[in-house]
């Protein structure tokens, strides 16, 4: 019997191979504790760490931030911004801390230093980055008006989770740009990259010291119908987030899926964005503040 051809658009049999291959070889990583992960800078690890702290106070904050004297700048710039601004000049961390609030200041801090890790040598693989990075900043900017309209979840924490759902990108997007065999090829491992996003993604979040409810963001992707017991969580939000933005999910979605997060936040399983006009304004300025 003769073997089938290969269609014009299939990728060859030799890559096809050194693509599971890189599949198999992220997935021993994690397993042997030896994937490379990106270094979130130490200014927002600590920052991330005062906020968490119960006993965590303003004077902490300033100090973690006032350490790195151009996330300080960006610090005192954001409370000038018109997105956050008042009648008074912010002049000092001190000052600029005391107006966004740590909750806020943790999310801009974290903001700023991830969108320098979306990064890629080769050019599919950044365009790939590239458009994770805008997938998070809009679901985090709807995450802030959801939480903030529909529950009782500090609308920045929501926000944050919107901004750190898809980190898990991060390291096998590295890992597959420092792979020879693949150079030219990238646009194969797209698809591996969104499967492993969200393992890697818990993986890498607790690493860099994020309680369970921002790991558990890492998972919105692979598992929206997650329930659990307590409160609203940010995962709620986010999940809710990115079906109202008709963003994708790991396994496509009916339209009248039942999610759990959607009963949480008191909205109907078959609403889009478009069906809540109340929310167009405040998600344009929440969007709006995370691009400045």
């Amino acid at each position: 019997m003769s073997q089938a051809s290969e269609g014009p658009s299939d990728p060859p049999a030799q890559l096809r191979r050194d693509v599971l291959d890189f599949a198999r070889s992220v997935r021993d990583a994690v397993d042997e504790d030896s994937l490379v992960l990106p270094t979130l800078p130490d200014t927002a690890l600590r920052v991330n760490a005062v906020v968490s702290d119960p006993d965590g106070a303003i004077d902490d904050l300033v100090r973690a931030i006032s350490s790195d004297p151009a996330i300080a700048i960006r610090v005192v710039q954001a409370a000038n911004s018109a997105y956050t601004s008042g009648a008074t000049h912010i002049d000092s961390v001190q000052m600029a801390v005391t107006r966004l609030g740590m909750q806020y200041t943790r999310t801009l801090v974290t903001r700023l230093t991830l969108a320098q890790l979306f990064r890629a040598r080769s050019a599919p693989l950044l365009r790939f980055a590239h458009g994770v990075w805008q997938e998070s900043l809009r679901v985090a900017a709807l995450s802030q008006v959801l939480a903030r309209e529909r529950t009782e979840l500090h609308p920045e924490v929501a926000m944050l989770g919107g901004l750190l759902h898809l980190v898990g990108a991060l390291p096998v997007i590295g890992m597959a740009d420092r792979r020879q065999e693949l150079d030219g090829h990238h646009e194969h491992i797209i698809d591996v990259i969104r499967i492993l996003q969200p393992e890697i993604g818990h993986y890498l979040l607790s690493a860099w010291g994020f309680s369970a409810s921002f790991c558990a963001c890492a998972w919105v992707y692979k598992d929206p119908w997650r329930q659990h017991e307590g409160a609203t969580e940010a995962s709620d939000v986010v999940i809710v987030a990115r079906k109202l933005l008709s963003l994708d999910f790991l396994r496509a979605l009916s339209a009248d899926a039942e999610l759990p997060a959607f009963e949480r936040l008191r909205l109907p399983y078959l609403a889009t964005l478009e069906d809540l006009p109340e929310f167009h304004r405040a998600f344009a300025v929440a969007l709006d503040g995370l691009m400045q």
